[in-house]
Order: C-alpha cells, then sequence, then structure tokens
C-alpha cells in the first residue's frame, strides 16, 4: 500500500473508533511511510487500547475490531 491508502485507512478507521489508541505500523507498510514501497496489499499494525478495567478493556477491544 501507499503512504496516501495507509492515511485514508486510519482516517477512516478513526471516524469509526473515537477512542483513544496506540497504533505500531509495521511489515511492508511502515516502509511505505518510511518511503520504501514494496507490492502488498495487506496492512500489518498492532494496536494499544487503554481501558481502566479488564470488563471495560473487553468492551472496547469488541469495539473495535467491530470499526475495523
Amino acid at each position: 500500500m501507499k503512504k496516501r491508502e495507509i492515511d485514508h485507512f486510519f482516517h477512516l478507521l478513526s471516524l469509526r473508533f473515537d477512542r483513544r489508541a496506540l497504533i505500531l505500523l509495521t511489515g511492508a507498510g511502515a516502509g511505505s511511510v518510511m518511503g520504501k514501497v514494496r507490492a502488498t496489499m495487506d496492512l500489518d499494525f498492532a494496536v494499544r487500547l487503554d481501558s481502566p478495567t479488564p470488563a471495560k478493556k473487553e468492551k472496547t477491544w469488541k469495539e473495535f475490531a467491530k470499526a475495523a
């Protein structure tokens, strides 16, 4: 994916999921953002969600999965 497509994906995700999240972009997507474009159409990333309790964390993960 190109940087523009990656930016667009995360912009759309932010419209569907309005909570704070730390996104760690990995793989070819990270390389693309850093200027090294490699032919791939998937987007690999890790997500860290902060929630005060385990019950709220589970609910937040479900909301994130639905948004993604």
